[in-house]
């Protein structure tokens, strides 16, 4: 029996065999035996598109406001829905949380929310306690302009580029009473000016509202003003107030609307 089967019919037998592919089912889900190789290569997704609709929910979204991703959350929790929030102001839910750790899930079902940076809020930040040239710092409130509150922005770069500024010295004499001999010191002080005539007052400080979120309210945020003179010319910058107190009150804010609006579910912090 041996002896009949020749080299040319294995051969023929062998190529005939790497053209065959078996169909398994395992677990539901159906699997393709390609013989060239031995590769199991599993059909899931073509199954899947053959179902009138899919075996279990799977989606990943991504939400611009806390009421947004509230409202989505409430749309397709249940009571094994979990929320992790940090203090960066991100907040991610895993709708199909597991059920018990006898009973897990895939988990396949996410919603993200991330309190992203307002651009006007960064534009502030980036320059804070930086002086710089009267002129650039004059178009730097030009362009933010509509953020003053008090005084007006208006007002505020009208002060900017028109502010003179000059140094006086101002001396003193002291007599020393255990020789009877007298001692010069001197003080300087800076005096400076704005507009045409000197007519504005130049503030000490100033205020602004400023988003720290794109989806977060407006803060009323207060800076220094400060300006100096030295050899290269007159210099100017503001000095923000607490900065990160806005933005702790922004994620707080977050925080209220998410946690107040859930129906069901569950809340951690990170």
């Amino acid at each position: 029996m041996l002896e009949e089967i020749s080299a040319t019919n294995f051969k023929e037998a062998y190529d005939l065999g790497q053209q065959q592919t078996q169909v398994i089912d395992i677990n539901g889900i159906p699997a393709a035996i390609v013989a060239e190789g031995m590769k199991v290569e599993f059909l899931k997704k073509q199954f899947d598109e053959m179902l009138d609709k899919p075996r279990r929910f799977e989606q990943n979204t991504v939400i611009g406001s806390a009421q947004d991703f509230i409202a989505y959350f409430n749309r397709y929790a249940n009571e094994q829905s979990t929320i992790f929030y940090n203090e960066n102001g991100e907040f991610f839910a895993t709708l199909d949380w597991h059920k018990s750790a006898e009973i897990p899930s895939f988990k396949n079902h996410t919603v993200r929310f991330t309190s992203e940076p307002h651009q006007k809020w960064s534009e502030w930040v980036a320059k804070n306690n930086k002086p710089q040239s009267q002129e650039d710092f004059a178009l730097f409130i030009e362009d933010h302009i509509k953020e003053f509150e008090e005084p007006e922005g208006q007002v505020m770069l009208e002060i900017a580029s028109t502010l003179k500024a000059t140094i006086g010295v101002d001396f003193k004499s002291q007599k020393l009473t255990h020789n009877g001999q007298s001692q010069i010191r001197y003080e300087e002080k800076m005096e400076g000016k704005a507009g045409e005539a000197g007519e504005f007052l130049i503030p000490k400080e100033f205020i602004v509202n400023l988003q720290p979120f794109k989806s977060s309210s407006a803060y009323r945020i207060k800076a220094w003003f400060r300006y100096r003179v030295s050899r290269d010319g007159l210099s100017m910058w503001y000095t923000l107030q607490n900065p990160h107190l806005p933005k702790e009150d922004a994620i707080n804010d977050a925080f209220k609307i998410i946690k107040e609006g859930m129906d069901t579910g569950h809340i951690y912090r990170a």
